[in-house]
């Protein structure tokens, strides 16, 4: 049965994935706040990234999370968290390359990813670690 709006099944899942993660070492965050970081970051890669290597890739880690909330979350948040993130994700894809060796912290997720315009510090750290394509 589909839900129009959220019930507290919906709003439980979020909160016990929300402590999950917490609970496992992440910086405790709503879910909100965590999509408008992805934002953030794809506008930030779009326009060029001008922080260092190490900073990207913390930065990244804001998609790691959402990675990691999903599955914990009721099919209903699940596919409004897909939704909301598609087209974040589709603009970053189309931003970013991937990049010729692993990303120092990189994760395992296909977000770690290069952005195609390089500049400033990220730039300096891309051409030094042999990281563009």
């Amino acid at each position: 049965m589909s839900h129009e709006n959220p019930t507290a099944e919906d709003h439980e899942s979020l909160l016990n994935a929300i402590l999950a993660l917490t609970e496992a070492g992440w910086r405790k965050a709503s879910l909100n706040d965590q999509v408008e970081a992805w934002s953030q970051l794809v506008d930030a890669v779009e326009v060029g990234y001008t922080m260092t290597i190490d900073d990207y890739t913390n930065d990244l880690a804001v998609r790691e999370w959402l990675e990691r909330v999903q599955p914990m979350l009721t099919p209903m948040f699940r596919a409004s968290l897909a939704a909301r993130l598609s087209p974040f994700d589709e603009r970053f894809r189309t931003a970013t390359v991937e990049p010729q060796t692993r990303m120092p912290g990189a994760g395992p997720g296909w977000w770690y990813r290069l952005p195609r315009l390089l500049i400033d510090e990220l730039a300096e750290d891309a051409q030094r670690m042999e990281l563009a394509p």
